[in-house]
């Protein structure tokens, strides 16, 4: 099989409906073409023994191409089609905004959304451009949609290829992505300021378990020590069942069955969390812990045993994640979007 990966860096997104309407852009171009509908797409695709699977991060639009090698010369124009020439019609931007107005409405029923939502706002402010909320979805029209795409461009975004690859598919690929909207060179938003002061929020919810989030606005991969924080998070609250968060609120106080921390990884604000659901009221009793672990990694160096082993730990987590060629394209893929050569 043959794997292409293409993604695209959204650029400038300001408001929370510049947002809305990037969040619709990649199911709109699934929608149909110029050339073909929803329908001829989804059967040309399967006859050829093909997958095509869209979708976006907080900061790229992505599409991506499963195929096989004989495949590949008949999918490579159906798949530059769709991101060149969509269709862009009333009647499927209507069916689309009624399936995330729905979707926004079931998430909203989830305490933790809520949480996760209410959390975004003390972070980043209530006009935050990436947090989303129906009444976003309800202002959005289609000729937003069709502005955003018109101004957003996609030549050159970043494209991998995997599996048993030819030179000659190399050239192909580059001679279908040659004819996409071009732009020189997308806007980046700056990052919002940190908050001025701690802020907490309760969602009250019947339940045997808390659940807990803390979050702060943090570096992003432009800092020369973002690699080191990386490392820094993996020792506090990592994958890793030695993580020192696992080892004191698990394995020594029993509060929780797994308490982690998170890099939400973002071009414009990237946020440091810790989440954990601990025993419904210890939730105080687990702060103090979680704050307490963190001012020993700031007050007290790293063994040398400590430090060798999380490395290796790390080392092997990495390792994991690019256990094949499709899942290290994706890494690189990833990794050209941010701009990062080593």
């Amino acid at each position: 099989m043959v794997q292409v990966n293409f993604q695209a860096p959204k650029g400038y997104i300001a408001t929370p409906l510049e947002h809305a309407a990037a969040a619709f852009l990649m199911p709109m171009l699934m929608e149909g073409t110029m050339e073909k509908d929803k329908a001829t797409i989804a059967n040309f695709v399967a006859r050829h023994g093909s997958f095509l699977q869209q979708g976006e991060t907080v900061d790229a639009f992505l599409l991506n191409l499963t195929t096989t090698p004989t495949a590949l010369p008949q999918m490579l124009p159906l798949f530059a089609e769709i991101v060149s020439t969509p269709a862009f019609t009333e009647e499927s931007f209507l069916r689309q905004k009624k399936l995330r107005q729905q979707e926004l409405l079931l998430r909203e029923a989830n305490p933790t959304f809520l949480a996760g939502r209410a959390l975004e706002k003390m972070l980043f402010g209530e006009g935050y451009a990436y947090i989303l909320e129906s009444d976003h979805i309800d202002k959005l029209q289609l000729h937003h949609l069709v502005d955003l795409y018109k101004k957003r461009g996609w030549y050159p975004g970043v494209v991998t290829v995997s599996g048993k690859v030819t030179e000659a598919m190399v050239a192909d690929l580059k001679r279908e992505l040659a004819i996409l909207p071009k732009v020189e060179k997308p806007p980046y938003v700056f990052p919002p300021p940190r908050p001025s002061e701690e802020k907490r929020c309760t969602i009250p919810k019947a339940g045997a378990q808390s659940s807990l989030a803390l979050a702060m606005p943090t570096i992003n991969w432009r800092h020369p020590d973002y690699f080191a924080f990386i490392f820094l998070h993996y020792i506090l609250g990592g994958p890793s069942l030695s993580s020192r968060l696992m080892q004191r609120v698990r394995e020594k106080d029993a509060r929780t069955y797994g308490i982690a921390s998170h890099i939400e990884r973002r071009l414009h604000a990237t946020v440091f969390l810790i989440k954990a659901q601990v025993k419904k009221g210890y939730a105080k009793e687990t702060c103090e812990a979680i704050f307490g672990e963190i001012k020993a990694l700031q007050e007290v160096p790293l063994s040398p045993q400590e430090l060798q082993s999380q490395q290796e730990a790390l080392r092997g987590y990495l390792i994991g994640l690019c256990d094949n060629k499709g899942a290290l394209a994706k890494v690189v893929t990833s990794l050209a979007l941010c701009k990062i050569k080593n």
